[in-house]
């Protein structure tokens, strides 16, 4: 049997380059049976410190159980045995179901009676023609990152698989796929969820919106004491048409709407004070112009509460004089 060498790869990769004790080189190309067999763990006899103690410790087998890793794995990984490494399994084991348990119970959305996340994966996958009863839930953790939560099972004639990243402080999931999104997420829970609109009906809307009518009577007393404070102290000369003028039009609307003259506070108010207006006489024959007295209104009576400011009276607004106090 000749011993072989090695002495380089050849410059494309496809050889290796081999050499006997004589010089005499040989080719070997690189195939995927020889890819794999390089690739195979050597078969070494464990070596154990003298103590006896394993190469792996607790904390580095228990992180590689976490981290995903099954027995098999850990015990190939760590030159160990399978039954050293489930010594320390029982505590991992623990913590992946209560990480399950916390994911499944998180609700999806925020309204009041909303969906857990196993409610609503289970319910998914059976309008799917999913076996629900073959689900295979599994969590692990890399380290410090938050735990990862997956679902998986066969859809379609494809092994399908889910994943939701756990937040432990906010109580809630967060879908880390495409699988996961379609599983959990709803219209109300995702960011495109839409906002609440109403239709515009302009009868309806018109009918109901107050501004209008604000504004009409905002005018309407404007108007009014613009005239006001334009004759104050000026006595108004009466009209041989009656009541009916346009002074009296201004005061009572010309209609049926008698704006209001009270104070905001009832306790406040003051009786009314009536203007009286002379009875028509007949025009005297031979005179062009009229000879009508005016009839001054009573001198409206003292407010009987102290300390409270009254309402003006009538006088005080068409001709511009204090009552006396």
């Amino acid at each position: 049997m000749t011993k072989l060498n090695f002495v380089s790869l050849q410059s494309d990769g496809t050889h290796i380059v081999l050499s006997d004790d004589n010089g005499k080189t040989y080719h070997l190309p690189i195939t995927p049976e020889l890819r794999h067999a390089l690739r195979r763990p050597s078969p070494v006899v464990q070596s154990t410190p003298a103590s006896g103690t394993p190469s792996l410790r607790p904390r580095d087998i228990q992180a590689m159980l976490r981290a995903g890793a099954s027995v098999e794995e850990v015990a190939a990984n760590g030159n160990v045995s399978e039954e050293h490494v489930r010594r320390y399994e029982g505590p991992i084991v623990a913590e992946r179901d209560w990480a399950i348990q916390q994911a499944r119970e998180c609700t999806v959305g925020h309204e009041l009676g909303a969906p857990t996340l196993g409610e609503i994966v289970v319910d998914r996958l059976a309008e799917r023609g999913v076996d629900t009863d073959s689900l295979r839930w599994h969590a692990f953790r890399e380290s410090t990152e938050p735990w990862n939560v997956t679902v998986s099972f066969t859809a379609g004639g494809k092994e399908r698989v889910a994943r939701w990243r756990l937040d432990i402080a906010a109580r809630s999931v967060k879908a880390m796929e495409d699988e996961a999104r379609w599983l959990s997420e709803t219209d109300s829970a995702s960011p495109r969820a839409r906002r609440h609109v109403r239709s515009f009906d302009p009868l309806v809307d018109s009918a109901d919106s107050p501004d209008e009518g604000e504004e009409s009577s905002e005018q309407n007393t404007e108007s009014l004491l613009d005239h006001l404070a334009k004759n104050r102290g000026r006595r108004p000369e009466p009209s041989p048409f009656g009541a009916s003028d346009e002074t009296s039009d201004l005061f009572f609307g010309g209609g049926d709407d008698i704006p209001a003259a009270h104070p905001s506070r009832p306790e406040e108010a003051n009786d009314a004070v009536v203007l009286s207006f002379p009875d028509r006489e007949p025009e005297p024959p031979g005179e062009n112009e009229l000879d009508i007295e005016v009839e001054r209104p009573e001198k409206p009576k003292k407010s009987k509460k102290s300390g409270r400011r009254s309402v003006p009276s009538w006088d005080e607004i068409v001709f511009g004089g204090k009552s006396d106090s």
